[in-house]
C-alpha cells in the first residue's frame, strides 16, 4: 500500500487482523475480512482508517491489540528478501556451521573486535534497542 500510513497499511492488511478478499468490481475499493469476527470490511485502497475504525468500535481489545503489533519489530517481507533468507538458510545448511557461513572459520576475531562488530551490527542494522533482551540473544553472547 502506498499511503501516509505506509507500514500501518501493510501492518492490518497482512493477515493477522484482516485478510484481503479478491472482489474486482471496484478498483478503487479494498474489501477484508475481519481474523476476529469474519465480518468483510469495505475499504479505500489507500486509507487504513475504515479497518482500524472497525476494530476500534467493534474489538476495543483487538485495536489495542493492533497498537501493540505496530510495536514489534517485522520480518522481513519483501520477496527480494525472502529469497535472500532462504539462499542464506540453504547455503548454511549444506556448510552445516555458522563460522564457515560468515567466513569466520580461519579469522575469528577477538572478544574486543567482536563487541566492536556486534553493536556495529545493531546500530547500523537499526534494530530496536530491546533486542538484547532477548533470550536467544542473551544466550548467544553468552555462548
Amino acid at each position: 500500500m502506498v499511503n501516509g500510513e505506509g507500514r500501518a497499511a501493510r501492518s492490518i492488511l497482512d493477515g493477522t487482523f484482516f485478510e484481503p478478499v479478491e472482489d474486482g468490481s471496484n478498483a478503487s475499493v479494498l474489501k477484508a475480512e475481519c481474523k476476529l469476527c469474519g465480518k468483510v470490511i469495505s475499504g479505500s485502497r489507500t486509507s487504513t482508517s475504515d479497518f482500524k475504525v472497525h476494530l476500534k468500535r467493534v474489538h476495543p481489545n483487538g485495536a489495542s491489540e493492533y497498537e501493540q503489533y505496530l510495536k514489534r519489530p517485522r520480518k522481513c517481507s519483501s520477496g527480494r528478501e525472502k529469497a535472500n533468507e532462504r539462499e542464506r538458510t540453504d547455503q548454511l545448511e549444506s556448510t552445516g556451521r555458522l563460522d564457515s557461513y560468515f567466513g569466520l572459520a580461519k579469522n575469528r576475531p577477538g572478544q574486543k573486535k567482536f563487541d566492536e562488530l556486534l553493536q556495529n551490527l545493531i546500530v547500523k542494522s537499526m534494530l530496536p534497542l530491546q533486542f538484547v533482551e532477548e533470550e536467544a540473544f542473551q544466550q548467544f553472547v553468552k555462548d
